[in-house]
């Protein structure tokens, strides 16, 4: 009986250090996430502000709601109605004209 005690214990030992390891092994890959994540922030928020700088010094609340909408260029504004753009959220007549002013064309 000792003996099977002794295997448990060692069974047992094993697979605490198992988990242990594959504890390890999960916690560095989602710290290599969250870096990646990271970065891939930190790239949209520098495209959103060139975004915003391109289009005239837009405000980077409404570059981002254009942004998100898969608006990322002057020219993917030619897909877009004016009657679309106002219907997104913080886009009113203002933004409008602030992008007409500055050449951008509509649909």
């Amino acid at each position: 009986m000792t003996k099977v005690v002794e295997e448990t214990k060692k069974v047992v030992k094993r697979a605490e250090q198992s988990a242990s390891e594959a504890g390890k092994a999960v916690s560095k890959k989602v710290e290599q996430a969250v870096e990646a994540t990271k970065e891939q922030a930190q790239k949209v928020a520098n495209s959103v502000e060139d975004f915003a700088t391109n289009l005239g010094g837009l405000p980077l609340d409404r570059a981002k709601t254009f942004y998100d909408e898969g608006i990322k260029s002057a020219s993917d504004f030619k897909n877009w109605t004016e009657k679309e753009l106002l219907a997104l959220k913080g886009i009113g007549p203002a933004t409008i004209k602030k992008l007409k002013e500055n050449g951008i064309k509509f649909k």
